[in-house]
């Protein structure tokens, strides 16, 4: 539980979301996948600091918004024009 509560917000979400992902799995997939975490267990400590280090081989995530551009300043436009008024209409 300590492993949990040192992540960040951004990165607690990223496992949420691995977990999910991987209950939609086959079950052949699935397994593979635990293959891979075994053999990744077996390997010297060393080695998985030099993993953790890399990026990981393939985009296995979607990449994060980008922020957008500001948007421009809001300039007030002119009051319409109107036609003349009944009291700056000469008399006939």
């Amino acid at each position: 539980m300590r492993s949990w509560s040192s992540l960040t917000p951004e990165q607690r979400q990223a496992a949420r979301e691995q977990y999910k992902n991987m209950n939609k799995l086959p079950a052949r997939q699935k397994e593979e996948v635990r293959q891979k975490w075994m053999e990744y267990q077996q390997l010297p400590t060393e080695t998985k600091r030099e993993l953790a280090s890399k990026p990981p081989p393939g985009n296995t995530r979607a990449a994060p918004p980008r922020p957008c551009a500001p948007a421009p300043p809001v300039t007030p436009s002119p009051p319409p024009q109107q036609g003349p008024t009944p009291a700056s209409v000469p008399p006939r």
